[in-house]
């Protein structure tokens, strides 16, 4: 996809549908992760937690 794009050629939805299903054997995850751009925005980020001792707030340099 990035070469036929860089070359100048010009590529729709229904082209990079059938690319990805060939490429990937048709897998439904993967048509999923394109059309929602690869990003889950139901994910939360954890908070981070120190090395040492596990608690959050802190990092090890600062244990």
């Amino acid at each position: 996809k990035r070469k036929r794009l860089q070359t100048g050629g010009v590529l729709d939805s229904s082209q990079a549908e059938a690319l990805l299903a060939k490429k990937s054997g048709g897998t439904q995850i993967r048509r999923l992760e394109v059309e929602g751009g690869g990003h889950s925005e139901g994910r939360s980020t954890r908070q981070r937690r120190c090395r040492k001792c596990g608690k959050t707030g802190h990092n090890s340099r600062t244990c």
